[in-house]
């Protein structure tokens, strides 16, 4: 899995020496890097190959849950008196699949008990049915940033998505935060970068002049 730091070097070897080199900072190739990422993970997802790739996704092992009413749930279905929980911080975000954010799996912290994606209407219909008392599932759904857990009472989940982010702050305060964003593994599949890397490539040479003598480039990959 190649980090942050070495993609980078290979799309700016590329219009190395021109006028315009010093003005391609890091942060703005690994965007563009991370744009076209996106659209092409999605379309991955489409095929059914992503959740296969265990270096596209990161686990939040212990995410806090909090006890809301059904009005902030925008749940007014539900009996009076009965609560939903929610993940108290915002969550970093998550690559957007084919039908929504990328999460493999979300589940009790031991990692037993799985818990089954929904939607809000879907689960509205199903508690109405006379059977429903008999069903042991666990739900949850996603909505406006946040998981929502409509029939559990933990305090804790563990959360295995696709970040666009590193999140080992998240799951350990005294990691040091001293660590270069380019020393990261990326979490892009190495078999999408060779894509990726041209399209990058291609939205870039329109404002940015190609050095015509790539020597210099021929002797060394990195810059």
């Amino acid at each position: 899995m190649a980090k942050i730091g070495e993609i980078v070097s290979r799309i700016r070897n590329t219009f190395k020496g021109s006028k315009q080199d010093a003005f391609l900072t890091s942060r703005y190739i690994y965007s563009i890097v991370k744009k076209h990422a996106a659209w092409i993970i999605r379309r991955q997802d489409s095929s059914n190959k992503i959740m296969k790739m265990n270096s596209v996704f990161q686990v939040l092992h212990k995410v806090e849950l909090e006890e809301i009413d059904k009005v902030q749930a925008n749940c007014s279905f539900l009996t009076s008196g009965h609560t939903i929980r929610r993940n108290v911080l915002i969550l970093p975000t998550m690559m957007t699949g084919y039908w929504g954010p990328l999460v493999r799996s979300i589940t009790s912290i031991d990692g037993v008990t799985q818990i089954i994606p929904i939607t809000r209407g879907t689960y509205e219909k199903m508690i109405k049915q006379s059977t429903f008392k008999y069903n042991t599932n666990k739900y949850y759904w996603w909505e406006d940033g946040y998981f929502y857990f409509p029939n559990i009472e933990w305090e804790l989940v563990r959360v295995d998505a696709a970040f666009n982010e590193d999140i080992t702050n998240f799951n350990d305060d005294s990691t040091d935060d001293c660590l270069s964003k380019l020393d990261i593994a990326s979490n892009i599949p190495d078999y999408l970068l060779g894509e990726i890397e041209t399209q990058v490539r291609n939205e870039m040479s329109p404002l940015v002049s190609i050095p015509s003598d790539t020597q210099e480039d021929k002797r060394n990959i990195l810059r």
